[in-house]
C-alpha cells in the first residue's frame, strides 16, 4: 500500500528531501518495513506471509537519488537479525544510550526504548541488550516494537556461541598457541561486541604471538598450519605455506644427518642449544603465566564493574571466567594466583551478589526483592521533590510530584505507610493552596463564576487538613465566597438591566441585596445601593410590562402598569434620589390620559359601527370628562381632543335619530308607494332604498326609491317624505313645503 507508508518517525530525525525519497523507495520496494504497529495492517500481514518475494524491485535506489551512500546518506541494504523481523530505515538508525533505566530520574523511570534494544542487537551488543531483557517487567513488556521471545532468543544463541568459541579460544591459550587463540577471540568479539574483556584477550594475543611466532606452536599444529589447502577438483594450490613446510623439512633431514656424521664434534653445541631451548621455553611459560595472571585480573575487574551495575548473572559468569582464567596460571605466579582466587571467591560469597541472584537489593541496610527497591526508590524520589517545591511555595510543582509518588505506591508495594500518609496530606494541602492562589487570582481579574468555582472547592478541602489558622482560614474564604456572591449577583443584574430584561435585574439585586444584609448593617452604602437598584429595575420592568401592553391594545392594562410605576416613584423618592421623581410621575400621568382617551375612541367607534349610539355617546362623554379632570386638560393638543370628541358626540346623535327614521320608512315602503302610487300593486314593489337628503330647520328630509316589476320592463319609483320633528308626524313631499 504506497500511500500508506509511514514517515513520521523518520521525518522527525533532521532528514533531507534525499534521504526521505530514498526512505521511501525502500518501504515501497520491501526492503524496509515492519509489521510491529503498522500503519495498515493488511499490508504487514502481507509482507509477512510473503517475505520470499521481497524486495520486489530489484532497482538500486541509491544510484537513482546520486549514489547515497557515497554521499554519507542511508545505505539501502540492512543486515538481516537471525529471528527478528526486518525493521523500517528509522528503527535501523535511531540511537540510543546503554545502561539500565534510571529509577530515581523522573516520569521516565520505567519507561522502555524499543529503539535502544533494536539498536543493541543490530551492533551485537548482546550482553547489554540481555540485561535490559531480564530487568523488563511483565507488565511492560507489551510496549516493545520488536518480539521479546525473538530478542531472547537472538542474544541467548549469539552468547552461547561466543562462550564457546572462548573457551575454545582459552585452550589454545593454554597450549601455549595465541594465534589460535586470536582467531578465536576476533571471532568472539564479531558474534558479540560487548563480550566482557574481549578488547583485552585480543590484544595479549595478538602480542604474544608478535612475540613467540612458530615457537607458539606444537610439531602437530605446525604440521596442521603447513597442510596444503586443496581445491574442489583436487589439484593443489600453491602457496607460501607449502614452501615453509618444504623449508623446513630439508633443514629437518639436514640437521639429523649433520648430527649424525658429526656427533662427536657437535657434542657441546647439541647440549648449548638444548640448555638454550629449555631456558627459552621457561621463559614462555613464565610469560604466558603472565599474561593468563593478568587476563584474570582484567576478568575480575570487569566482573567488579558489571556487580556495580546490578547485573547479578554477568557478574557471577564473568567471576567464574576469571577464576577458570586464573586456574590456568601454573608453576610461576602461584602465590598471587591463590591471592586472586581468594578474592575472587570472595566476591562471590559476597552477600551483596548472592542476594542479588536472587532479585534482591540492599536498601537502607535490608536487602528488598529488585522490584520493590526499584518502587521504594522512585516513590522517594518523587517526595523529595515534591518536598523540595513544598518548602518553597511553588504548590503546583510540589502537587504534581507528590501524585506521581502516589502512583507509584499504588500500583506497587512496599513503600512505608507512614511515608504514603505523609505525602497524601502534603498533597492535599498543596492542592489546597493551589485552589486558593487561583481563586484569588480570579477575584483580581473580576472572573467571579471562576473564583467561586476555586474558592468553594479550596474550602470543601480545608475541612480535611491540618493547617495552622484553619479557623480563620475557612472564615476568610467564606467571607470571599459572599463577596463575589453579591458581586457576581450585582454584575449579572446590570448586564441584565443594559439589556433591557428588567424582570431578571430585579431577581439578581435583590439576591444581591439578601446576601449584603447579611453581611453588612442595614444602613450600609451597599445595602442602600442595591435597595435603590431594585427599585429602579422594579420601575423599568413596569413601564416596560406597561409599554407591551400598549403595543398589545390592551389598554387596561396598560394604564394599570403605568399608574403602578406612579405609585413605585411616589412611594421610593427617598431611595431613587438620582431620579426626578415629579418629573418622571408627570410624564407617566401624561401617558395613561393618551391611553384612555384611545381606549375611549376605539370604543365608541366601534360601538357607532355596530349601530350602538347610546354607547359611543356615553364613551365620547368619558373622554371629555376625562380631559376636564385632567392636569393637562389646557393644553393645546387636549383642548383640540375634546374638540372633536364634542363634534364626534354630536355626529353621533344625529345618526342615532336618523337610524330610527330610516328604519321607519324601510319597514313601511310598500305602504306608502301604494298610498301615493295607487296603479302599483305591493308585491310588484322590490329594493327599497332610504336616503336622508337634508334638514329642513326642525324637519328631516328623506328620499325613497324602488324597483316596480311585473309590467313589462321594470321602472324606478322614486318619492320624498319629510319628517316634522316637533309634531313627530309624517308627510309626502311635494316641494312646496
Amino acid at each position: 500500500d504506497p500511500a500508506a507508508i509511514c514517515i513520521g518517525e523518520f521525518w522527525a530525525k533532521d532528514r533531507s528531501i534525499s534521504d526521505l525519497i530514498f526512505y521511501i523507495g525502500t518501504m515501497i520496494s520491501g526492503r524496509a518495513f515492519s509489521t510491529d504497529n503498522a500503519f495498515n495492517e493488511e499490508a504487514a500481514q502481507w509482507y509477512k506471509e510473503h517475505g520470499s518475494r521481497l524486495p520486489f524491485d530489484k532497482v538500486d535506489f541509491s544510484k537513482e537519488i546520486g549514489k547515497k551512500e557515497e554521499s554519507g546518506g542511508l545505505t539501502l541494504e540492512s543486515e538481516e537479525i537471525p529471528g527478528v523481523e526486518p525493521a523500517s530505515e528509522t528503527e535501523q538508525i535511531s540511537q540510543a544510550a546503554a545502561g539500565e533505566p534510571d529509577i530515581g530520574a523522573g516520569t521516565n523511570a520505567a519507561r522502555i526504548d524499543a529503539d535502544k534494544l533494536k539498536l543493541l542487537a543490530k551492533q551485537h551488543r548482546y550482553f547489554e541488550l540481555d540485561s535490559e531483557l531480564s530487568a523488563l517487567s511483565p507488565e511492560k513488556i507489551g510496549d516493545i516494537d520488536y518480539k521479546r521471545d525473538n530478542l531472547s532468543r537472538q542474544a541467548a544463541a549469539a552468547l552461547k556461541q561466543a562462550r564457546d568459541l572462548y573457551d575454545e579460544g582459552s585452550n589454545y591459550e593454554h597450549q601455549g598457541n595465541p594465534g589460535r587463540a586470536l582467531d578465536a577471540f576476533k571471532k568472539v568479539a564479531a558474534a558479540v561486541a560487548d563480550f566482557p574483556g574481549i578488547e583485552e584477550d585480543i590484544e595479549r594475543t595478538t602480542q604474544a604471538k608478535e612475540l613467540l611466532g612458530d615457537w607458539s606452536l606444537t610439531p602437530e599444529q605446525q604440521e596442521e598450519e603447513d597442510t596444503e589447502p586443496v581445491a574442489e577438483n583436487g589439484e593443489e594450490q600453491p602457496s607460501a605455506p607449502k614452501e615453509r613446510k618444504e623449508i623446513r623439512k630439508s633443514g629437518r633431514i639436514k640437521l639429523f644427518e649433520d648430527t649424525a656424521r658429526q656427533t662427536s664434534r657437535l657434542i657441546p653445541y647439541v647440549a648449548g642449544i638444548v640448555a638454550l631451548m629449555v631456558l627459552s621455553t621457561g621463559g614462555i611459560y613464565y610469560y604466558l603465566n603472565s599474561m593468563r595472571l593478568d587476563k584474570a585480573r582484567a576478568e575480575f575487574r570487569e566482573c567488579q564493574v558489571i556487580l556495580k551495575q546490578n547485573r547479578f548473572k554477568d557478574a557471577e559468569r564473568q567471576c567464574e571466567n576469571a577464576i577458570d582464567a586464573a586456574k590456568q596460571v601454573q608453576f610461576f605466579k602461584a602465590k598471587a594466583r591463590e591471592a586472586l582466587l581468594v578474592e575472587i571467591n570472595g566476591l562471590l560469597n559476597d552477600e551483596s551478589l548472592q542476594q542479588g541472584l536472587l532479585g534482591n537489593l540492599l536498601l537502607d541496610g535490608q536487602y528488598l526483592p529488585r522490584q520493590v527497591v526499584r518502587t521504594i526508590m522512585a516513590f522517594k524520589h518523587f517526595m523529595g521533590e515534591g518536598d523540595k517545591y513544598f518548602a518553597t511555595g511553588d504548590w503546583e510543582k510540589a502537587a504534581s510530584n507528590y501524585n506521581e509518588a502516589l502512583k507509584v505506591s499504588n500500583t506497587q508495594e512496599g513503600v512505608d505507610e507512614q511515608l504514603v500518609f505523609a505525602v497524601t496530606e502534603n498533597q492535599k494541602i498543596s492542592q489546597f493552596n493551589i485552589l486558593l492562589r487561583s481563586g484569588n487570582e480570579f477575584i483580581k481579574r473580576g472572573k467571579w463564576v471562576l473564583a467561586t468555582k476555586d474558592l468553594e472547592q479550596a474550602l470543601e478541602q480545608v475541612k480535611n487538613i491540618t493547617i495552622e489558622n484553619k479557623a480563620e482560614t475557612i472564615d476568610s474564604i467564606t467571607a470571599k465566597l459572599a463577596d463575589i456572591a453579591l458581586a457576581t449577583a450585582k454584575q449579572q443584574g446590570i448586564s441584565a438591566f443594559d439589556d433591557g430584561q428588567y424582570d431578571k435585574a430585579v431577581a439578581y439585586y435583590k439576591e444581591a441585596l439578601d446576601t449584603a444584609k447579611k453581611a453588612y448593617q442595614p444602613d450600609d452604602p451597599v445595602v442602600k445601593e442595591l435597595k435603590e437598584m431594585v427599585v429602579k429595575a422594579e420601575l423599568y420592568e413596569t413601564i416596560k410590562s406597561g409599554r407591551d401592553s400598549f403595543n398589545g391594545a390592551d389598554w387596561d392594562q396598560a394604564i394599570n402598569l403605568y399608574e403602578k410605576a406612579i405609585s413605585i416613584l411616589e412611594s421610593n423618592r427617598d431611595l431613587l434620589t438620582q431620579a426626578n421623581t415629579d418629573e418622571n410621575r408627570k410624564k407617566l400621568a401624561r401617558i395613561i390620559l393618551q391611553t384612555s382617551i384611545i381606549r375611549d375612541k376605539q370604543g365608541a367607534a366601534q360601538a357607532l359601527k355596530e349601530h350602538r349610539y347610546l354607547t359611543a355617546i356615553e364613551k365620547l362623554q368619558s373622554i371629555l370628562e376625562t380631559i376636564s379632570r385632567s392636569e393637562f386638560g389646557k393644553e393645546i393638543e387636549f383642548a383640540s381632543v375634546a374638540d372633536e370628541t364634542r363634534t364626534a358626540i354630536k355626529q353621533a346623535e344625529t345618526e342615532m335619530l336618523l337610524a330610527d327614521k330610516i328604519a321607519y320608512l324601510e319597514n313601511n315602503f310598500k305602504e306608502l308607494f301604494t298610498r301615493h302610487y295607487t296603479a302599483s300593486p305591493a308585491e310588484s314593489l322590490t329594493e327599497p332604498k332610504v336616503v336622508f337628503e337634508k334638514r329642513l330647520g326642525d324637519k328631516l328630509l328623506f328620499r325613497l326609491e324602488c324597483i316596480e316589476v311585473g309590467r313589462g320592463r321594470p321602472l324606478r319609483l322614486i318619492m320624498r317624505y319629510i319628517h316634522d320633528l316637533k309634531t313627530g308626524t309624517w308627510n309626502f313631499y311635494s316641494g312646496t313645503d
